[in-house]
């Protein structure tokens, strides 16, 4: 799943960034209904709408920063560049899931992952902390193998 989601924001991403360098600016709307129709049969359409989704939010955040550099509140030394695309570190990729607030449902230690595309329902024990904080909101699931839990 957590492979599934690198691709469908690399294939996100290598889109946007065709757009940007073209014509200097995205067509988020065009390009995430281009990807949900691409890979709502694999990962499910929240999925991908979420991927999408976060995706510009990290191009939002590159465009304002360009603006802050270009009018001179941003330091010399920090240069805005383009979200980046997952690749391996160390021989091993960085892998995020991203769920809307409805595919999930936490019991215990029991993470319930639903309407997945070919993955269906997911039920995964898990051993760590979760970090929630009012309304149910995005789930962004990440795997830090070096942190010991004691």
């Amino acid at each position: 799943m957590a492979q599934a989601t690198a691709i469908v924001w690399n294939k996100i991403n290598y889109e946007r960034l065709k757009q940007f360098r073209a014509f200097g600016k995205i067509d988020f709307a065009g390009t995430e209904k281009e990807a949900y129709h691409n890979f709502k049969d694999w990962i499910g359409g929240s999925t991908v709408q979420q991927i999408s989704r976060k995706n510009s939010e990290s191009w939002r955040s590159f465009f304002t920063l360009s603006k802050k550099k270009k009018s001179g509140e941003l330091p010399s030394w920090l240069k805005p560049k383009p979200p980046a695309f997952i690749r391996e570190r160390n021989g091993k990729k960085l892998f995020v899931i991203l769920l809307r607030n409805d595919q999930y449902k936490i019991d215990g230690n029991v993470l319930e992952l639903r309407r997945l595309g070919k993955f269906g329902k997911l039920r995964i024990q898990f051993k760590g902390r979760i970090y929630l904080k009012g309304k149910q909101g995005r789930l962004e699931i990440t795997y830090d193998e070096t942190r010991k839990i004691v």
